[in-house]
């Protein structure tokens, strides 16, 4: 499944496109026409890196109209199976275990990062998606380009946006792929994270040569890779996709298992009469998220610990 087509009716018109999208042509021109004002920044996010996300949030009008799009013109698409984030699909599920489980039982498994991802891409990209890889009209091409960037780039947190960036490499990542699987390489991409991996070990020439072709493709688009993040490991030590151990399927590190059962630990020797504070209900439900993703991995004991957990939640609303 490495086919990347989309499989929807051409658009010709603004009354074509607000027809797709099931709305009236003059709520789509309302909403073309305010959408720089539309967003409005969140909080700035610190990574661990010391790097800053800076996420947006659509207004409600124009976040309707590009879930629309996700919903009518993006479900269209047939996206390959290396591509992992981002993207919504019942059939074969893409998230962060999905990805990982494409490099499971590895001998080697390289990882590398490209910086700044999403504010890289910018406004003529996302044309060059919208007029060449769906073969919409320029002018059509334009009023959906308007719709999903702002200030010239591609905002994240902006429904479209994970679409957009699995699709901006759409020219050159296939061919990628397949010049990769013939030496028996596996690519994947998690929006941002892009994985190699073989079931045998490769030499030193192969290795950078793979790593080379990968720099080329995010360099000649205009991206740069995160020197630092490149992570080369091997089956003879813990190997990680997502922060998710892959050596013998996929696991929890060890390490994380063990933060997850101190938080849970925390949650339950908070003071009671703290207990219906927003602190303690942030602290719980993060914990439960957390106890939600190593139950998915780990069953026997994430059912533990979400008994212990449902115990203190039921315990807060009582009060």
């Amino acid at each position: 499944m490495n086919r990347l087509c989309f499989r929807g009716r051409p658009i010709a018109s603004i009354e074509a496109l607000a027809s797709t999208l099931h709305v009236s042509p003059r709520y789509l021109w309302w909403v073309i026409e305010r959408t720089d004002r539309l967003y409005r920044p969140m909080k700035p996010i610190i990574k661990p890196d010391g790097s800053v996300r800076q996420t947006y949030n659509p207004a409600a009008p124009l976040k309707d109209v590009q879930r629309r799009i996700n919903r009518n013109i993006f479900s269209r698409v047939e996206f390959p199976i290396y591509l992992q984030g981002g993207i919504r699909d019942r059939k074969t599920p893409r998230h962060c275990v999905a990805n990982a489980q494409l490099h499971t039982n590895a001998a080697i498994v390289i990882n590398e990062d490209i910086a700044g991802f999403f504010p890289s891409i910018s406004r003529q990209q996302v044309q060059d998606v919208w007029q060449h890889f769906f073969r919409f009209p320029l002018a059509i091409a334009e009023t959906l380009t308007a719709l999903t960037t702002y200030n010239g780039a591609l905002p994240q947190g902006a429904p479209t946006s994970s679409y957009l960036a699995n699709l901006v490499l759409w020219r050159q990542e296939p061919e990628l792929v397949t010049n990769l699987a013939a030496r028996g390489i596996r690519y994947s991409r998690y929006v941002d994270d892009i994985t190699l991996s073989s079931k045998r070990f490769l030499n030193n020439h192969l290795k950078a040569d793979a790593v080379r072709q990968v720099r080329r493709l995010c360099n000649g688009n205009g991206f740069r890779m995160k020197g630092r993040k490149e992570r080369i490991e091997t089956s003879g030590k813990p190997m990680r996709v997502n922060n998710l151990q892959i050596n013998h399927g996929v696991t929890l590190p060890k390490k994380e298992r063990a933060r997850i059962r101190a938080a849970v630990r925390v949650c339950e020797v908070y003071p009671a009469e703290s207990r219906d504070s927003s602190e303690y209900q942030k602290l719980l439900n993060s914990t439960l998220g957390r106890v939600s993703r190593l139950r998915q991995l780990h069953p026997k004991e994430g059912a533990d610990l979400m008994r212990r957990l449902t115990i203190m939640r039921g315990a807060s609303r009582s009060k």
